[in-house]
């Protein structure tokens, strides 16, 4: 089955979902207690959602993508939502602060990366497509996951990049500084403004740009060196996920044959 178009009105539709999600992001980084390779700052998938999963007495936030809504689920009250279309990223950390005040809880969020002016304005269809792909996309790399030996970090969503990625290491999960793979989805980057699934090898071996790729995935080397697979070029497939999931494959025993023991 083909993935959703993510075409129309896309730049202003990320911009809006991501502004949203960096909401979910400060107040998990606010509660949640630090993990190795900064999972503690990472957001979970959930159908047509991403979750900071449970954060204690304070209950669950999650951004419906379907939708353009926060929710609030705390432990010992009703549910409450807030609108994300028509605001900007300040107002509505201003008017979540004091839903959470209102309820007790004060949190110390990081209002420098919250203080966006512009209103937020997604494509309803295209946030909505986002959700299904979104949703897809976590549950191929969750199968891709599953059949690769080594150890695995989780699989979550990063509020400043607004990506998708997981690390994979040979024999156990160790820092970022130590030798692993990382297999990803972006909405967009710099140097790259469409959809993309990406991976990397850290450090970078000798000579990695000189093998070849399955098509239609690239190496890209401006800014950072890995491979980069177009989502626009996968995505209208009729066997997409299968497809995608191949490519995917291939690159990690290219890649993962390069990665010394850590």
């Amino acid at each position: 089955m083909a993935l959703p178009d993510l075409t129309h009105n896309w730049p202003t539709t990320r911009h809006a979902l991501h502004q949203a999600a960096q909401l979910l992001g400060a107040i998990r980084a606010a509660v949640a207690p630090p993990q190795i390779n900064y999972l503690h700052l990472g957001l979970r998938v959930l159908p047509g959602r991403l979750t900071t999963g449970s954060l204690g007495a304070i209950g669950e936030w999650q951004l419906n993508l379907r939708t353009q809504t926060l929710h609030w689920y705390p432990l010992d009250r009703e549910p409450v939502t807030l609108p994300t279309r028509g605001v900007t990223q300040r107002t509505l950390t201003d008017t979540a602060i004091n839903v959470l005040a209102h309820a007790g809880y004060r949190l110390d969020l990081d209002r420098a990366r919250l203080g966006g002016e512009d209103s937020l304005e997604p494509n309803p269809a295209t946030a909505a497509a986002y959700g299904d792909a979104l949703t897809a996309i976590f549950s191929l790399f969750e199968r891709l996951r599953a059949t690769l030996p080594g150890a695995k970090t989780p699989l979550v969503v990063w509020p400043h990049g607004f990506d998708l990625s997981f690390l994979w290491f040979r024999k156990q999960v160790g820092t970022e500084e130590a030798p692993h793979l990382s297999f990803g989805f972006s909405p967009a980057s710099a140097g790259l403004d469409r959809p993309y699934f990406y991976a990397y090898a850290h450090p970078v071996p000798p000579g990695l740009t000189d093998a070849p790729l399955p098509e239609p995935a690239r190496w890209h080397t401006a800014g950072w060196t890995g491979v980069v697979l177009p989502y626009d070029d996968v995505a209208p497939r009729e066997d997409a996920e299968a497809a995608i999931l191949g490519i995917l494959r291939e690159v990690f025993e290219q890649m993962s044959s390069q990665v010394r023991p850590g």
